[in-house]
């Protein structure tokens, strides 16, 4: 399936790497980016995966998929890939946020903006 990233996600994952190459130098912002690129790729491939999480009870068709999953070693990332299926073609990702952030307010504008572009 083809993928999209929305602007928030891009910024996030800017975000994420510029805070690993801070706190863990730049063989850890490798490493992290590798986990989540191969993330991406896996839910692009099989956004039905059973490891991936219905999120509905934050917004119809939203899903998630820890990117520690993508990492195969527990403790290897902290962070979600929230993303939807858009008509079936594509997978679009709204947010890349850190386990512990409340993703319900947080997605509310990436989901807004994306409703208001189609």
């Amino acid at each position: 399936m083809r993928l999209r990233l929305t602007t928030l996600a891009d910024a996030d994952i800017v975000q994420i790497l510029q805070q690993t190459r801070r706190l863990f130098g730049p063989l850890q912002v490798r490493a992290y980016a590798e986990i989540i690129k191969a993330g991406l790729q896996i839910i692009s491939a099989d956004p039905e995966r059973a490891s991936i999480q219905d999120r509905s009870e934050i917004s119809p068709g939203l899903r998630s998929f820890h990117l520690e999953l993508a990492g195969r070693k527990r403790g290897s990332a902290a962070h979600l890939l929230y993303f939807g299926i858009v008509d079936e073609a594509e997978v679009v990702v709204y947010r890349v946020l850190h386990e512990a952030m409340a993703p319900k307010r947080r997605l509310a504008a990436a989901l807004r903006a994306e409703r208001n572009d189609n």
